[in-house]
């Protein structure tokens, strides 16, 4: 802070008259009106101000003076300490608040689904059709036909003895029990009781017997045919 040079003698006149060698001190302006003036001149905050006033003035408002009524050596004006420039406050960087809500990671692409080769066309699958026996009418029988059509069962093969029809298993892997049907529906020999029944059940006077084997059913059927005792009931 710049100070104003202001003379402090100058503020007390010494003025001379009378007898000789005596001398009458004599402020031209109040102690108060040349503190004023003191005060104009430096550029003092308030409490700057009230310090320096209580140093120059004493208790009863008049400057202190020196013994004898001459005014004492001039009072130093005591070096006023700069006020501090104020110390400028730090604003704290505050860090942002960190999001509560956890960043979702992305989703991985998706492949592009590979197109799907289109099915070809399945062919039907023909249906195995179990051979039926084809019964083959020589020259000889020709005016037999149509008896022999009549005598041939379902799944069997005809054979004919002595001038009589009779039925046979059209497969070879025929299995047991068989029977040899004498007198029914229909003669011969056939596979199971399936096969068999139908012939024979409601046939009045009906003949068969239960056999080990195909080829002891023929030989049991050529005995009654033999007999005159094998008869196809219509």
């Amino acid at each position: 802070m710049a100070h104003s040079s202001f003379p402090v003698n100058a503020a007390i006149t010494v003025i001379t008259s009378g007898p000789a060698n005596e001398r009458h001190v004599q402020p031209p302006k109040s102690t108060i009106d040349t503190i004023a003036d003191l005060l104009r001149h430096l550029n003092l905050g308030l409490e700057d101000r009230a310090t320096l006033i209580s140093l120059l003035v004493g208790d009863d408002g008049e400057a202190a003076l020196g013994e004898a009524g001459e005014a004492g050596p001039a009072t130093p004006i005591p070096a006023i300490a700069p006020v501090p420039a104020p110390v400028p406050v730090p604003v704290l960087a505050i860090a942002p608040v960190p999001a509560l809500v956890p960043a979702v990671a992305p989703v991985p692409a998706v492949a592009p689904v590979p197109a799907v080769a289109p099915v070809p066309a399945v062919a039907p699958v023909p249906v195995p059709v179990p051979d039926m026996p084809v019964p083959i009418i020589a020259p000889e029988f020709e005016d037999d036909a149509d008896e022999m059509l009549s005598c041939l069962a379902n799944n069997s093969t005809l054979m004919e003895y002595s001038g009589v029809y009779f039925n046979v298993p059209s497969s070879t892997t025929a299995e047991p029990p068989f029977y040899c049907i004498m007198r029914g529906r229909q003669l011969g020999v056939f596979s199971g009781w399936e096969a068999a029944g139908p012939y024979v059940v409601g046939v009045s006077a009906v003949r068969y017997n239960k056999v080990e084997s195909v080829s002891r059913g023929i030989s049991k059927m050529k005995s009654a045919i033999d007999a005159g005792q094998a008869q196809r009931v219509v």
